[in-house]
């Protein structure tokens, strides 16, 4: 299935992108992708959930989690399917690996029974993700 470039202003592509982006979003149709929310689009999303600035998503500390950063990675590879390497720069991560164990950390604690209020935010930034661009 091949998906046809967009033409049209900002708010007509962010319409058609909301439209559909729900309906043909398949992790098995590569051109699935092109409807996606951009990487900026995603943090700001995450930003707004978690009443955060985006330099904060760039902070690491051994021995603390910062969450919005944690989600914000995870939802760009699920959106997106960027590559770990390029996630990592976006967020000053030298190795893919450290990428690849917050997107697992995070999907395993989204799909076990124990943090409904932590599965709430995630949903959350999904839906403001689903809406237009113009609308958030």
């Amino acid at each position: 299935m091949h998906i046809p470039s967009i033409l049209g202003d900002d708010s007509f592509v962010d319409n058609i992108t909301e439209k559909y982006f729900k309906e043909k979003q398949d992790q098995e149709v590569p051109e699935s992708k092109v409807l996606a929310p951009d990487i900026e689009r995603i943090k700001q999303a995450v930003c707004s959930q978690y009443r955060t600035n985006p330099d904060d998503l760039l902070v690491s500390r051994r021995g603390t989690e910062n969450e919005a950063r944690n989600v914000a990675i995870y939802l760009i590879r699920q959106y997106t399917g960027e590559k770990l390497v390029s996630i990592g720069h976006e967020f000053n991560i030298s190795k893919y690996s450290t990428v690849s164990s917050v997107v697992l950390k995070v999907g395993n604690e989204l799909h076990s029974q124990k943090d409904e209020k932590f599965k709430k935010q995630i949903n959350d930034i999904k839906k403001t993700l689903g809406k237009g661009q113009r609308q958030t």
